[in-house]
């Protein structure tokens, strides 16, 4: 398992972790005072689009993608 990357903004930090088994990855929202306020995991993706979030993926793509229905909140 990799360390859990994370994207500065204007909204707070944005840390996600991978997970390779399931081909998932675990979304979290922190604020800008430093507290965790929102949690998401994706669905189960494809490989090629696993690996391209995996090693490409900047922070707008993640904002990006929870703006879709590809993940539920947890």
């Amino acid at each position: 398992m990799k360390a859990p990357k994370e994207y500065k903004g204007t909204f707070g930090i944005i840390r996600v972790t991978s997970n390779q088994r399931t081909r998932t990855f675990t979304i979290r929202k922190i604020g800008v005072d430093g507290k965790p306020y929102a949690k998401y995991r994706t669905i189960r993706l494809s490989r090629i689009d696993f690996n391209y979030y995996d090693n490409y993926a900047t922070g707008r793509d993640w904002a990006q993608l929870l703006k879709t229905n590809e993940y539920y909140e947890l």
